[in-house]
């Protein structure tokens, strides 16, 4: 580890105490060259704009997605969170049909989750990709779903990967939902195109994925099911769901070999790091991503720089109280993390989504689980307080007040809501340690057990030309220091906070099932025995009308479905 700095070290040493075995699996040493300016929607020119009322702003990100794909000569691996929608679906059956043109034999495997109550249709999204495609081509691509668990720590993908070759990758946050990115008001994100070596990791990543699917009974699996089939896995309810193109070729996606020879492009020194959940097959879990997060926040010296969607627990989604969901945490290990920075004199800066963010061109959507940044900030402080007790409140207080800032996302700094009412958005997944090494990739901070993957680039020069692109206008239009008022977090912190009032669980209930219902009835696809089963699972009692109402929706949707022939894109989903 001689050529990684000192933070590159602690993050690769922490995942080597953790799981030694998934080196080269799971998280790598590699390198990798950058293409360009970090991948962000809006682009930096919008920062400092009060509206976006435009459908055009950003169409150049599903275009940047499909230019690399069809570079393919022999593989093509793409993971995302759920179906691709809008121009994000056009632009991929675009560039299949254009790599069926060039007649080369190329391998292609797409791999979604299944979001409890949404899951994924891949029979649906497959007809769209296969549209201009003959079955005599020399395409051969498997789309597959897979969700394992139905509980708070349920594991689906979460990934944002294309791999093309084991030479060219984009990664990061963008889900390919065409509502949420395109159109006006948008939620803002970040990814990164490269070149070189770190390709190769991702397809690996993408390897036990569909291992895992490939370990179950395959004649369980309807090819052409609108939902999902149910089954079990480790001994789990799982959701999966399998279909290939052409029928002629084999019923499993095959894995990726790396080939002999890729060059090594570039110089950047890069560490790839991921989890698996509950995805595994026979053996202990394998998320050496959550050590190497903690340990490369730990080891910071100078300053931690923090965008996220939140830091608190998912939570009932609605907008009067704020309620985790049974089974869900604070992340008191990166809080620890960051609280012993934060008592070492580091400064400590944290940008997150606006609660219950809504973007522009969908009904519903949760772009923050709700939390507040004085009850983000009174958390980690509380947690510094417990791990560090030779810190006397009194100078607690003066670290938070000096070291401590903690804001909203704001396109322009004149407000945190589009001119419509509804809030900015953020779906970031970034954090920056003594401007010598940052992260991009799909791992949000609050605790959910996903499958994630991202990348550490441990390089000084490339995270000043990436604070230069994103950080740093986003900050000046971002932070304002209302936001989070030192006092207010240290009233929290000192407090017995946070605490619920049992009395007021019933109506909590009720907001809560109603709520699913809207969240279900605009779905894409919506499974209503699941859904109910999950608020039963959470421990949340649904009462005879709202039964009544759930009972309802399956009738409702597959009328919308019937008048317009297809699903919308996804509106809200616990864990994006």
């Amino acid at each position: 580890m001689a050529d990684l700095s000192y933070i590159g070290e602690a993050t690769v040493e922490a995942m080597r105490k953790d799981r030694p075995d998934m080196q080269g699996t799971c998280w790598n040493i590699t390198s990798g060259k950058v293409v360009g300016e970090v991948m962000q929607t809006p682009s930096k020119d919008f920062w400092g704009v009060e509206k976006i009322a435009n459908n055009t702003h950003s169409d150049w990100g599903p275009k940047q997605m499909c230019d690399i794909i069809v570079r393919a000569e022999r593989w093509v691996d793409i993971t995302s969170l759920s179906t691709p929608t809008g121009k994000f679906l056009g632009c991929l059956g675009k560039a299949f049909k254009q790599l069926h043109d060039t007649g080369r034999p190329v391998t292609i495997r797409a791999f979604f989750g299944n979001i409890i109550g949404n899951p994924t249709n891949v029979y649906e999204v497959m007809n769209a990709l296969k549209k201009e495609l003959p079955e005599d081509t020399a395409l051969k691509i498997w789309v597959g779903s897979l969700r394992v668990g139905l509980s708070a720590q349920a594991t689906w993908n979460h990934s944002k990967i294309i791999a093309v070759d084991g030479q060219y990758i984009l990664q990061g946050g963008h889900n390919m939902w065409d509502a949420h990115y395109l159109q006006k008001n948008p939620v803002r994100d970040v990814s990164v195109e490269l070149e070189g070596p770190v390709a190769h990791d991702g397809h690996i990543f993408a390897n036990w994925m569909w291992q895992v699917m490939s370990s179950m009974d395959v004649s369980l699996i309807l090819d052409d099911s609108s939902l999902p089939t149910m089954t079990v896995c480790e001994g789990q309810p799982t959701r999966v769901q399998l279909n290939r193109f052409p029928d002629s070729i084999e019923r499993q996606a095959p894995q990726y070999e790396a080939k002999v020879g890729v060059a090594a492009v570039g110089v950047a020194k890069i560490i790839s790091l991921g989890r698996y959940g509950n995805l595994q097959i026979g053996s202990a879990p394998a998320n050496p991503s959550d050590a190497g997060l903690e340990a490369m926040m730990a080891s910071a010296r100078k300053s931690i720089r923090i965008s996220q969607q939140d830091l608190g627990p998912l939570a009932v989604p609605i907008k009067f109280v704020t309620v985790p969901l049974p089974g869900t945490v604070w992340p008191t290990k990166y809080f620890q993390a960051i609280g012993g920075a934060l008592c070492r004199g580091v400064d400590v800066h944290i940008m997150v989504s606006n609660p219950h963010s809504v973007p522009g061109g969908v009904k519903m959507a949760n772009y923050g689980n709700g939390w507040t940044c004085e009850d983000v900030g009174g958390m980690l402080v509380k947690v510094a307080m417990e791990s560090n007790p030779q810190v006397p409140v009194e100078e607690m207080s003066r670290l938070v007040s000096s070291h401590l800032k903690i804001s909203y996302i704001r396109s322009s700094s004149k407000s945190r809501d589009w001119p419509d009412g509804e809030h900015v958005g953020n779906h970031s997944k970034v954090i920056i340690v003594d401007e010598i090494a940052h992260y991009i990739g799909s791992q949000n901070l609050y605790i959910a057990n996903l499958c994630e993957w991202g990348l550490i680039f441990d390089d000084a020069d490339q995270t000043a030309k990436f604070m230069d692109s994103y950080w740093n206008p986003m900050w000046q239009q971002t932070f304002n220091a209302k936001d989070c008022l030192a006092n207010e977090v240290m009233e929290r912190a000192l407090s017995e906070w946070p605490q619920y009032d049992d009395s007021s669980v019933e109506a909590r209930t009720l907001a809560a099932a109603h709520s699913l219902k809207q969240i279900c009835l605009d779905a894409g696809s919506v499974d209503i025995k699941e859904a109910k089963e999950y608020l039963e699972r959470l421990g949340y009692g649904v009462d005879m009308e709202v039964k009544g109402l759930l009972d309802a929706m399956e009738e409702f949707h597959d009328l919308d479905k019937k008048k317009s022939g297809h699903g919308g894109d996804p509106c809200c989903c616990a864990v994006q």
